[in-house]
């Protein structure tokens, strides 16, 4: 299990088995394949390899190395070892345990899309 948090603060997020929950409460979303969905709700992105896009819809980010942009667009943050950071600024997440290629696609699905 792998857990979020906001750079020194609290836990935001748990992430096992393809769910995504609050810390230490209900599940607010489930990775199916590819595809990405509220829990037991509609399905809101698409992972597509290093690439995300709205369910049927545009693609919104991509993830080039460890650098995350808006599609055709500029970098907006980027993935150092186990934190996520402002591209070239300050850190935002810190994700304690490990996770999967498509766990950490899909969070980046839900922070930056």
């Amino acid at each position: 299990m792998a857990r979020v948090r906001r750079y020194c603060g609290n836990y935001l997020y748990d992430i096992e088995g393809g769910r995504i929950r609050e810390y230490c409460g209900n599940y607010l979303y489930e990775i199916n394949g590819d595809k990405v969905r509220r829990y037991c709700g509609n399905y809101l992105y698409e992972i597509c390899g290093d690439r995300i896009r709205a369910y049927c819809g545009n693609y919104l980010l991509e993830v080039n190395g460890n650098k995350i942009r808006r599609y055709c667009g500029n970098y907006i943050a980027e993935i150092v070892g186990n934190r996520i950071r402002e591209y070239c600024g300050n850190y935002l997440y810190e994700i304690d345990g490990p996770l999967s290629h498509m766990d950490l696609m899909a969070l980046i699905a839900i922070l930056f899309a």
